[in-house]
């Protein structure tokens, strides 16, 4: 192989690489955030699953989600196309201002 064919492919791996990671860090659901998480003053428990996937439950309504974290984030997907972003907090809790119901703080059960 020649300077003029390695280059090329050089810049090709380097990008599939960066692509690739981009890919790990920012779209998939890291496991250590799966769990189950509980807001006792609005009778809200939220589990968070290793694969994405997620639901809320209240004793009014179920919603299931999937969900990512993008940095201290974690953003929730609604089937209707809706999102709600919980903020981390140092101590792993989860804080939303979700619609209709007001601030609310998650903490893994």
């Amino acid at each position: 192989m020649d300077h003029r064919t390695r280059r090329p492919l050089t810049v090709l791996l380097a990008l599939a690489l960066i692509a690739a990671l981009m890919t790990a860090a920012c779209g998939r659901a890291p496991a250590d955030l799966a769990g189950t998480y509980e807001a006792p003053k609005a009778q809200a428990t939220m589990e968070l699953k290793d694969t994405g996937k997620g639901a809320l439950s209240t004793p009014d309504d179920d919603i299931s989600f999937t969900w990512e974290r993008r940095g201290d984030e974690v953003w929730l997907h609604t089937r209707g196309g809706g999102v709600v972003v919980c903020v981390l907090g140092p101590d792993g809790s989860l804080s939303t201002d979700m619609p209709g119901v007001g601030k609310l703080r998650f903490t893994r059960r």
